[in-house]
């Protein structure tokens, strides 16, 4: 191989083949720290990850991991390849590389790696669908992820990045286990979405019992791809699994600090839809600015006591859908925004409601609502 050609896989995510056939045990050792991921198969109709192991805790996952396309399971060959990846020249991981199905009109692939180091404490695998629309048209699908997670019935949630106990799609991170103190099976973390500004956060995110999935509804433009990322992680302590999501996912630069992406090149980086790598501060502004433009909108449309009241309701629905927007974004709380926008067309509301769209003091209300929510914008804008 051409010795430039070789400078520049050093510096980017660079493997030879090594084909294997399924199932897999994929274990490493770091320091005084052991993992496995045990029986990675195609399996009860798809690939999955059939247990784990981590620090003497066992029994992680009971199949999990399966991915399905508008309903009908992914379900490569046994035949996949299974080669160390590095980045520069240093090896970080496993990759493995299934078969190229074809589902919903798409080209789709999947590529795990698994991290051979431990991160914050914790085991991490990056599960990477990649979705190709060979087609002149575009393609719109549902993709969900998910299985069993091993942990049984006592199965619940001890942290999250929103610090409280869901598990829903305003979560960026998720931590669950078997015990409140004493877990007997690995702490499992899940991410299904990143910190940054993204085209695409899950249409719905469930735990049930200890079955937990990740629903994306998307549109692949003709002749173009895309994918969607899940992470697993593994840890051994309720509080390393809290302590290792939120330093890894909890911020921006946190997954590209971990190495999360290091491997990936530019355009591959580009094509993932629910983690991004930008700091959302034009995204942000223009998605406020919006905002804000369809709630004046609405209060500007008020000129009967019936009209001004559905407009601000209309306001209302407006300022919770970019309220919890702006939340995801940014960790800024979606009372602030929303409690601001109410304020200032609550006034207008009640005028209307008292029949006094056709008084100048109505006017004079709706110009404060206006300026009320101007103001909002340059002080949300400016944080």
């Amino acid at each position: 191989m051409n010795k430039y050609l070789l400078s520049i896989f050093a510096f980017i995510g660079f493997a030879t083949a090594a084909p294997v056939t399924l199932p897999q045990d994929i274990s490493f050792t770091d320091g005084a720290t052991s993992w496995t991921w045990d029986n990675v198969a195609v399996s009860g109709g798809g690939l999955t990850v059939e247990d784990g192991e981590f620090k003497g805790l066992s029994d992680a996952y009971d199949s999990h991991a399966y991915l399905s396309v508008d309903g009908v399971m992914y379900s490569p060959s046994v035949n996949a390849d299974l080669s160390d990846i590095s980045v520069n020249s240093t090896v970080i991981g496993k990759l493995l590389t299934t078969d190229t199905v074809v589902m919903s009109g798409l080209n789709v692939t999947r590529k795990i790696l698994f991290f051979n180091t431990a991160k914050e404490q914790s085991a991490v695998a990056r599960d990477i669908t990649i979705l190709q629309n060979p087609t002149n048209a575009p393609i719109s699908i549902a993709v969900a992820w998910g299985g069993n997670l091993g942990s049984d019935g006592s199965t619940a949630v001890r942290g999250n990045s929103n610090g409280t106990s869901s598990f829903d799609v305003k979560d960026i991170w998720v931590i669950t286990s078997d015990d409140s103190t004493n877990p007997s099976d690995p702490v499992l973390g899940h991410v299904a979405q990143g910190k940054s500004c993204v085209v695409n956060r899950p249409a719905g995110s469930v735990l049930l019992e200890d079955n937990a999935f990740h629903l994306f509804n998307l549109t692949i433009p003709a002749g173009d791809t895309l994918s969607v990322v899940n992470i697993l992680q593994m840890s051994d302590t309720n509080a390393n699994g809290i302590s290792a999501a939120s330093v890894i996912f909890g911020s921006l630069d946190g997954p590209t600090n971990a190495g999360i992406f290091a491997d990936l090149t530019d355009e591959e980086k580009d094509q993932i839809v629910n983690f991004g790598f930008s700091d959302c501060k034009a995204d942000y502004r223009a998605l406020v600015t919006d905002a804000l433009k369809k709630v004046k909108k609405q209060i500007a449309l008020g000129k009967s006591g019936k009209a001004a009241v559905t407009a601000t309701n209309l306001a209302d629905a407006e300022a919770q859908k970019y309220g919890d927007e702006i939340t995801l974004r940014t960790g800024k709380t979606e009372a602030v925004f929303l409690k601001a926008s109410k304020a200032s067309v609550s006034a207008v509301k009640a005028a209307a409601k008292a029949g006094k769209t056709n008084s100048s003091d109505f006017e004079a209300l709706k110009t404060k609502a206006q300026r009320s929510l101007n103001t909002l914008l340059k002080k949300i804008v400016a944080e």
